[in-house]
């Protein structure tokens, strides 16, 4: 499908997608999350989103990472937007001068809100995609290091009280010697993580899935 927009990469990715609206923005790591599409493919229109004000200013003049979640909020009947981004002041080596900003955007109110975001300081967050279960949106993250980036939880943010938590992962490293990266993703209406593990002699892929039953608890 042609796309009505233009992408400063020339590369999309699909950030989420809600009632047959799909979330887009750039797929380059430069521009990912500085501009956001909310698109309707049976219409071919489009809602064109940017930051507030201050938000772009920093994007503009600072190493920035970004990370954006979407998902349709049925208490108010608004589609909205979550921008988690990391500044380095120093740029991309200087991990001891991050400073982390969130934003909340509502379509109803075309407005962007800021959020306390002291539970995403120091985070790098793995996953560019977000899933939704049970009212909140939930991605894999690891705090930084200096030398590589180590998954060790979900980060998930309820979207009716606008509160983050750090949900724990199971004990998957334990029972393999190489797990790769895992995939977060919705099983029968539960939160699931799936771990490839590799192939066995026909190379046929083994995949490894762990089922979160009660939310929050990783024992489930």
């Amino acid at each position: 499908m042609e796309l009505p927009m233009d992408f400063k990469s020339n590369k999309c990715t699909i950030i989420g997608s809600c009632n047959g609206l799909v979330c887009l923005t750039d797929d380059d790591y430069g521009f990912s999350g500085r501009v956001i599409y909310v698109f309707n493919p049976l219409l071919q229109k489009f809602k064109c989103i940017i930051g507030s004000s201050y938000c772009c200013n920093r994007l503009n003049h600072e190493y920035t990472r970004v990370h954006v979640g979407f998902w349709y909020d049925d208490t108010k009947s608004d589609y909205k937007l979550i921008r988690i981004m990391h500044f380095r002041k120093g740029g991309l080596l200087s991990y001891d001068k991050e400073q982390s900003l969130v934003e909340v955007y509502s379509l109803n109110t075309r407005s962007w809100r800021k959020i306390n975001y002291a539970k995403v300081s120091g985070i790098i967050e793995c996953s560019y995609q977000h899933v939704f279960v049970d009212g909140t949106l939930n991605g894999l993250a690891g705090y930084s290091r200096k030398s590589e980036v180590m998954i060790e939880f979900i980060l998930s943010f309820d979207c009716r009280s606008y509160v983050f938590r750090e949900v724990e992962l199971p004990s998957y490293q334990e029972h393999h010697l190489c797990p790769l990266v895992p995939n977060l993703e919705v099983y029968k209406g539960c939160l699931a993580l799936f771990v490839a593990l590799g192939c066995d002699e026909d190379r046929t892929a083994i995949w490894s899935l762990w089922l979160m039953k009660e939310f929050g608890v990783a024992e489930t």
